[in-house]
């Protein structure tokens, strides 16, 4: 097998989910464009030679998008297992038909579920269903000279929206597992997307959250302006270590050097288990 072709960072658009590796290190942002920037299906399917890309090839938050913002079709795979020439063949007509996506019978009867009820909750659907709100447009853009590319999942005139699936919408957990995840800094990224653009920088940012299980509860959460804040600065920061790593060409991984490994007492307490004893240290 032909070995896939060495992308260049800096031949191509920086992203979000690129942009963020540069919070772990830039041998990461620099393996992540290694893997096809384009999220159409028949890319995905025609590049899934690892591992981790078949496993991209089943995204369900991608269904949940298509069937709530109606900006796609999702193709179902009715056969016993998704390998054989019978799945080779409807996959090659789901990427010909311009499908998003390819779920089984379970998973589309769920995914479904899941868009039902974010369309019954009154709030998220004032978010979604204003006369002018665009739904995964993508924004081409430039940022400190390196060029940009963002798809918002829904803008209005005065705000973005971001529709993220989860295994809780508990406003604490998902403040937490969004913090992790850097959600903040991807809405800061879009607002100033936005602005790029050429359109007034949203005053207002959402995140949607929807549990993937019943009853799929729905959480609207807005990201107040300080936590915005923090996360224009991350990104920017993020964006400043791209630029040095390209014009230097360097993607150094974590430490080149040896690192002292030390634990603070003082800090947190943790529990470890000794000969079936736990102790706290």
């Amino acid at each position: 097998m032909r070995a896939a072709a060495f992308v260049d960072p800096r031949d191509i658009p920086t992203r979000f989910t690129l942009l963020k590796q540069m919070a772990e290190c830039p041998a990461k942002y620099l393996d992540a464009c290694q893997r096809d920037q384009d999220d159409s299906l028949a890319s995905r399917l025609g590049g899934a030679t690892h591992a981790r890309d078949r496993k991209e090839m089943y995204r369900f938050g991608t269904a949940v998008h298509a069937f709530t913002f109606e900006t796609g079709e999702v193709a179902v795979f009715t056969g016993a297992r998704r390998a054989g020439k019978e799945w080779d063949a409807f996959r090659a007509d789901a990427a010909d038909r311009g499908c998003v996506e390819i779920l089984n019978v379970r998973e589309n009867a769920l995914a479904l579920e899941v868009s039902a009820a974010i369309r019954r909750n009154k709030t998220a659907m004032r978010l979604l269903d204003e006369d002018a709100v665009e739904r995964e447009k993508r924004i081409d853009w430039e940022w400190l000279t390196k060029a940009c590319r963002s798809t918002p999942d829904a803008r209005g005139r005065t705000y973005i929206v971001d529709l993220k699936t989860t295994q809780s919408a508990n406003p604490t957990l998902f403040v937490r597992q969004g913090a992790r995840l850097y959600y903040h800094c991807q809405a800061a990224l879009y607002r100033r997307a936005v602005e790029a653009a050429g359109h007034p920088a949203p005053s207002d940012a959402y995140v949607i959250a929807v549990e993937k299980s019943p009853p799929y509860p729905v959480t609207v959460m807005r990201f107040v302006e300080d936590t915005l804040d923090l996360g224009d600065r991350m990104t920017r920061l993020w964006m400043e270590r791209l630029l040095q790593c390209e014009v230097a060409n360097a993607w150094p991984e974590y430490s080149a050097a040896i690192v002292d490994f030390a634990i603070d007492a003082d800090a947190s307490p943790f529990v470890v288990e000794i000969d079936g004893e736990k102790i706290e240290a």
